[in-house]
């Protein structure tokens, strides 16, 4: 469809209005209403249907094929493909719902993306305005799906991998805030660790991730017991309390041995 295209849509009431209007704008399209007719047990609206300017730059910005995946607490979540050269990479496109009223916290999640970025944490941020933010693609699981079919020796990797990545956190006093149940936030693409949604990420001179990670493990530990990975769960919270007060190396490569 051309940009400035324009589509005359007529639908009748008994069609669910509410549903169409959701549909329209899961599909990055704008509308207006020019015209409405009662008739016998309904009524008749047509809709001037044209692409929102968040869609329009979007593909001004060669991101193709975008499609509605799910929604978040602020805003919409998308997937499209980013066409650099000959390069095609798959994207992840988060918009912010106008009415959210939380613009700030797409200004947060591009700073901090470009911090972790920085220190190889999290998906690559590709570019971003006020309205949304195009990162890489994470395409895997889900940690907790993840955990269920891997073999002891690939969880342990990746409880270690994630540790690493929070004492990173911790060195550059960025706290996390979600380490304690990071359910939704770990992804294990290609047998490799992906934290994703830094949004709420602050500054620290205090930063818990290492601590806040071990306690996730502390809780998940019958469970992974069940899959042949036994964690001394006292030995590393006596380990996580020593760091809490010393974030040093020293200290978190004593929690990285009990694991």
């Amino acid at each position: 469809m051309n940009p400035q295209g324009v589509i005359l849509f007529l639908f009748s009431s008994l069609t669910n209005k509410p549903q169409i209007e959701k549909i329209i704008r899961q599909h990055l399209f704008q509308w207006e209403e020019v015209g409405r007719q009662k008739i016998a047990f309904e009524e008749l609206y047509v809709y001037k249907i044209q692409k929102s300017t968040v869609l329009q730059e979007l593909e001004r910005n060669d991101v193709a094929d975008i499609t509605y995946t799910t929604h978040g607490c602020h805003g919409d979540i998308y997937r499209g493909i980013f066409n650099k050269g000959r390069k095609k990479t798959s994207v992840a496109i988060k918009i912010i719902r106008s009415s959210s009223g939380v613009k700030h916290a797409l200004d947060s999640e591009v700073h901090w993306l470009k911090r972790v970025n920085e220190v190889g944490i999290g998906p690559q941020l590709l570019f971003s305005s006020r309205e949304y933010v195009v990162m890489e693609f994470v395409n895997g699981p889900l940690i907790i799906r993840w955990l269920e079919t891997a073999t002891s020796f690939q969880i342990i990797r990746v409880l270690r991998a994630l540790l690493k990545q929070c004492f990173v956190l911790d060195q550059l006093g960025i706290t996390k805030e979600e380490m304690h149940h990071p359910l939704k936030h770990v992804f294990i693409q290609g047998g490799k660790l992906v934290l994703i949604d830094f949004e709420r990420c602050s500054g620290s001179a205090k930063p818990k991730n290492v601590t806040q990670c071990v306690e996730f493990y502390s809780r998940i530990a019958p469970f992974l017991e069940r899959r042949r990975v036994q964690l001394n769960v006292p030995l590393l919270r006596q380990f996580a309390g020593e760091y809490k007060h010393d974030k040093t190396e020293k200290t978190f490569k004593k929690i990285l041995a009990a694991i």
